[in-house]
């Protein structure tokens, strides 16, 4: 009899271990989902749809601690409607049981929350989630680093619902999840500034484009000879004055672009286009800039390439941007070739020139922001290095691909692909 009570005894206790196991391999598992995410909705949205598994509950909620003291619920979620405690309800964290809760990193498990109200009376947040109906709770301190990160709760219309719950499971699960709470509060912060950021930079850029608008209209008024007669040496200034703000003006247009681009605001206005006449109004507009080096600017067209679906303004920008470039690392008396085909569906077009080359190490950076070359431009032409970086996101935004080809000392092709008919 005793030997029996021993087996069973020792039976219920390899029972428990080989449950707390389990709950301990789906945790890990959850874990290790969560940490893949990135926004902090997502993690808690990922971790209330699979934790059901491992834990009951009827409501989750999370709640920040910040350098205030102040606890701020976060984000919630429950399988009822009416949620009275939601995103955005705080209390302050000093002298509340949350703030030795913090102090011990130990969950807290409240079986039967109308009994803890007897003996807490002043606990707002406790008599609100009686009111949608919660009897008991688990709730997780998060630590991250040593640093209060805040806490995760779950809550259950039953009582006595986490009687049984493995305080050593939470206790790792809530390490494992403060750590990604804490990245992707990071992350979530650095997209908001980089937000913030595009904002200013787009306000900025817009403010600045109207004044040099207005400069360059004054200067041209004096080399037009509209305000009177200059002399040679007043004219040789005005046009220096001329070719700098319009370099300038175009940088402004540059970080509008970019600022367009970063916020996701870029609309294509999608024509259907004359492929033959569109690159040919672009060859002879290339064609007049060429000339000041001596270069000539020819297009190859394959016959095959009729027309096109594409927003004329972007794909005129991409390719005024390649051949502009070509022509700055160009030597005189050299050509360039705007040449177009048809592939497939798809329309490749490539300006090919035959100037200095870029090294190879210069190569993989080149459609970033900013970035430069160490091969110089024949005449000292200036550049801020966002032609590229813009020509591949309009790319992008046509649902196409950019590419390189370049050899040092015989020069580069630089070609894109997108869709011949792009859809709405």
């Amino acid at each position: 009899m005793v030997n029996d009570d021993v087996k069973q005894h020792a039976k219920a206790i390899k029972n428990i271990k080989h449950s707390e196991v389990s709950e301990a391999e789906k945790f890990m598992e959850i874990s290790d989902k969560i940490n893949e995410g990135m926004l902090v909705e997502e993690v808690l949205d990922y971790a209330y749809d699979s934790m059901r598994s491992i834990i009951e509950y009827d409501r989750m909620c999370f709640a920040l601690v910040d350098d205030m003291k102040i606890v701020r619920a976060m984000w919630a979620n429950s399988n009822y409607d009416e949620i009275k405690l939601n995103k955005g309800y705080e209390a302050p964290l000093e002298g509340s049981t949350l703030e030795k809760l913090l102090d011990s990193k130990v969950p807290r498990i409240i079986n039967n929350l109308e009994e803890y109200t007897k003996e807490h009376p002043g606990s707002e947040s406790t008599q609100l989630i009686i009111e949608e109906g919660i009897m008991s709770s688990l709730t997780c301190p998060l630590v991250a680093l040593g640093k209060p990160v805040g806490f995760l709760f779950f809550s259950s219309t039953k009582p006595g619902t986490y009687r049984d719950a493995h305080v050593e499971i939470f206790m790792r699960f809530a390490k494992q999840f403060s750590m990604v709470v804490e990245k992707s509060m990071l992350y979530q912060s650095e997209l908001e500034a980089n937000d913030l950021k595009n904002k200013f930079l787009g306000i900025t850029a817009h403010d600045l484009r109207n004044p040099l608008a207005v400069v360059q209209g004054y200067l041209e008024c004096f080399l037009d000879g509209i305000v009177g007669d200059v002399t040679e040496e007043q004219r040789d200034i005005f046009v220096k004055m001329f070719e700098v703000s319009k370099r300038m003006l175009t940088m402004v247009n540059n970080l509008l672009d970019i600022s367009a681009i970063e916020a996701g605001t870029i609309t294509l206005d999608k024509k259907d286009v004359d492929i033959k006449e569109y690159l040919g109004n672009l060859q002879e507009y290339n064609n007049l800039i060429a000339k000041k080096k001596d270069i000539a600017i020819e297009l190859k067209l394959d016959s095959q390439l009729k027309n096109a679906k594409l927003d004329t303004d972007a794909i005129s920008q991409v390719i005024n941007n390649l051949v502009t470039n070509a022509i700055k690392f160009s030597t005189k008396n050299t050509t360039i070739t705007i040449e177009a085909k048809k592939i497939g569906e798809k329309m490749q077009i490539a300006v090919i020139d035959h100037g200095q080359g870029i090294p190879e190490d210069d190569q993989g950076g080149l459609f970033g922001y900013f970035n430069k070359t160490t091969v110089k431009a024949t005449n000292n032409e200036a550049g801020a290095g966002l032609g590229l970086a813009i020509v591949k996101k309009m790319v992008e935004a046509h649902g196409g691909k950019v590419s390189i080809e370049s050899k040092v000392g015989e020069g580069s092709t630089f070609s894109f692909e997108i869709p011949l008919f792009i859809e709405q």
